[in-house]
């Protein structure tokens, strides 16, 4: 909104004469302005929120409130309407510190003219507005990014856990041994109980390791075993030559462990490995992770970041982008004994 209509301005200012001056500054206005004039800012306070202005011209003087905490009362009571700070003293910094603030503009009281007030009042409306949109648009840019981080974390993590508990149950359905179907459909609950903590996660945008509770005082080897695990029913076995921690951020450490979990996945449901083996190598740089299975390998292009990725489904994409949020980077090509190789750089913190 501009002064493209009629528009109303809240004027607060306890000196007759300066009020006087001002509207009549604003009287040849085109489209006319509408003046509401208050002395107090009692009084502005209750105009601004009981009635639509388009922008708050303030004194910062006034008879029941001084300096700086004017505006800061009316920013906090009408934060949707912009405001213009008047004031007679020709000082930069008290300008600078209105705006830093919150106000619109600044305008000293003994050089207004009515071209200087009407165009201070159109700039304020409209930067006031355009910065409204620009919030809004932000809000719905990191709701979009929140949705595909949790659409990732579902995929990532919890799909892939329920896969592996689908295949645990099909593989104990023509088990003789009662006992040990009793044992394994334990173990399937247990893992749905995890599953059901990571959905919570996923849902309520929460970062942190795709683990159940108690997971910080296990290490980074026994949440890669516990991944394995989940895949023992298939014939998935582990070697790992991993340190029992990397050094990592948290967040790092949670976007490796699902890019480990959708590894595993695949090698499991594509790939129908046997054997699946991890080795580390850190530097004064780099955290650097190899994960090599014996299964039947990709076929066709090497996949390297989020646009090869892309080409060949959503979970190589998903691992491709965990990778790179951090500056690092995934690679997935054919191995050359058999099978597939995943190469996971990460940058290392501090």
């Amino acid at each position: 909104m501009t002064l493209d209509h009629a528009a109303r301005v809240l004027l607060v200012e306890d000196n007759p004469l300066d009020a006087r001056r001002i509207r009549r500054s604003l009287s040849g206005a085109e489209p006319p302005v509408d003046v509401v004039h208050v002395e107090t800012l009692a009084d502005a306070l209750d105009v601004a929120v009981n009635n639509a202005v388009d922008a708050i011209l303030l004194d910062l003087s006034l008879p029941d409130s001084d300096g700086l905490d004017s505006l800061a009362r009316l920013l906090e009571s009408v934060p949707a309407t912009p405001v213009i700070v008047l004031t007679g003293l020709d000082d930069p910094q008290v300008a600078v510190t209105a705006v830093e603030t919150g106000a619109q503009d600044f305008l000293s009281k003994g050089t207004i003219t009515p071209e200087l007030v009407e165009r201070a009042l159109r700039y304020a409306i409209a930067r006031h507005h355009a910065e409204i949109e620009l919030r809004a648009a932000s809000a719905q840019l990191d709701s979009l990014q929140t949705r595909e981080q949790i659409a990732r974390d579902l995929h990532d993590t919890v799909i892939q856990r329920l896969f592996a508990i689908g295949m645990s149950l099909q593989a104990g359905m023509g088990l003789g041994d009662a006992d040990e179907l009793r044992a394994r459909i334990g173990r399937a609950v247990d893992e749905i109980d995890g599953s059901i903590h990571e959905l919570r996660q996923a849902i309520f945008g929460l970062h942190g390791a795709p683990t159940p509770e108690g997971a910080s005082t296990r290490t980074l080897v026994d949440r890669i075993c516990e991944i394995v695990a989940r895949h023992e029913a298939a014939g998935l076995g582990g070697d790992y030559d991993v340190p029992a921690s990397l050094p990592l951020s948290e967040d790092a450490e949670h976007d490796l462990l699902a890019i480990i979990e959708e590894a595993v996945s695949n090698s499991v449901q594509h790939g129908k490995a046997s054997t699946i083996e991890f080795i580390a190598d850190v530097d004064d740089h780099t955290v650097k992770l190899s994960i090599v299975d014996d299964g039947s390998g990709v076929h066709g292009t090497v996949v390297v970041g989020v646009e090869g990725a892309g080409l060949r489904g959503r979970g190589l994409t998903n691992m491709a982008v965990r990778a790179e949020r951090h500056g690092g980077h995934c690679l997935v090509q054919p191995d050359p004994a058999g099978g597939t190789r995943v190469e996971l750089e990460f940058p290392r913190s501090s």
